[in-house]
């Protein structure tokens, strides 16, 4: 697949204990993160490095691990989000008091949403539609 950020979405046998699964990229060193499963169907994002990922899906006590191929995009347009704090203001944007409103955390927010958009748009220029059933 040529974007990082792919949907990856099912199905698991339900359980009355565990209400998350969790995905973990074996080539990152990010923590694994839990996704919530709502009426046994599951929707999460996993960030993917350049070339092989090994991906493991945590589910109650079962395990499924797979592999996805990052193969970099060859498109050379882009957007460049940008965050603009004025000289005198701190750089915090509206939110809940007990969320980070930094601008370390605007520029991850948007950095984020930019990418979703971008292989959202990259997924719909190729016609591909990546699907991964977990059961």
């Amino acid at each position: 697949m040529t974007y990082s950020l792919p949907i990856l979405f099912g199905d698991v046998r339900p359980s009355a204990d565990d209400t998350v699964i969790q995905v973990h990229n074996k080539q990152s060193d990010a923590a694994a993160t839990s996704w919530p499963v709502v009426d046994s169907k599951f929707k999460l994002l996993v960030e993917l490095l350049p070339g092989e990922n090994e991906l493991e899906l945590r589910y109650a006590s079962d395990v499924t691990v797979f592999t996805l191929h990052l193969i970099p995009s060859k498109l050379t347009k882009f957007v460049r989000p940008i965050y603009i704090c004025c000289k005198d203001d701190p750089g915090e944007f509206q939110g809940p008091d007990d969320q980070d409103r930094s601008p370390s955390s605007a520029v991850r927010r948007i950095a984020l949403a930019a990418r979703s958009v971008s292989d959202t748009c990259i997924g719909k220029n190729e016609k591909c539609q990546s699907t991964v059933f977990y059961h």
